[in-house]
């Protein structure tokens, strides 16, 4: 979750430092694309008034409403045991809300980083996220995090 500091923390639409007495929206981090028109939200926090009014405001609710929900179940796709070591998960980021987007169907997948070479979807999923990446419809880090991983795994098949 953002880190709100009251006093301190500006508000993430109009700039302005949130007071003890205004009401707010925190997010915590959610977008990994920095091409996203989420981005903003994703880890911060605004005077309620200012997200309540900001147009974006309805699908940043949803995006992050549909994250928390995925990750409240914290169980590999592959074996469907709970992901309790972060040292062996791995889940997807969030690439579309298009549902015709090849990487749709990615979304949020969660796996023990273990299993992973045993995924029948492994080969596709990095074939779609290095065409996502060369695209140019994604920046950021996380990506070529993923990309590493995925690398990995499938050489070691």
């Amino acid at each position: 979750m953002a880190i709100l500091l009251r006093g301190k923390t500006e508000c993430g639409n109009c700039r302005e430092v949130i007071g003890n007495d205004h009401p707010v929206v925190c997010f915590g981090p959610f977008v990994g694309n920095q091409l996203d028109p989420l981005l903003k939200f994703s880890d911060a926090c605004f005077h309620e008034k200012c997200f309540r009014t900001d147009p974006l405001a309805r699908r940043a609710q949803a995006r992050w409403e549909a994250c928390k929900a995925v990750f409240k179940n914290r169980s590999c796709l592959q074996c469907g045991k709970v992901l309790d070591r972060p040292d062996d998960s791995f889940i997807f980021d969030f690439f579309s809300e298009n549902v015709a987007d090849p990487a749709f169907r990615f979304n949020h997948l969660q796996f023990h980083e273990s299993c992973l070479r045993n995924w029948a979807g492994l080969r596709e999923a990095l074939e779609v996220l290095t065409s996502l990446k060369r695209s140019g419809r994604w920046q950021g880090p996380s990506i070529d995090s993923m990309l590493e991983v995925l690398q990995r795994v499938q050489g070691g098949m």
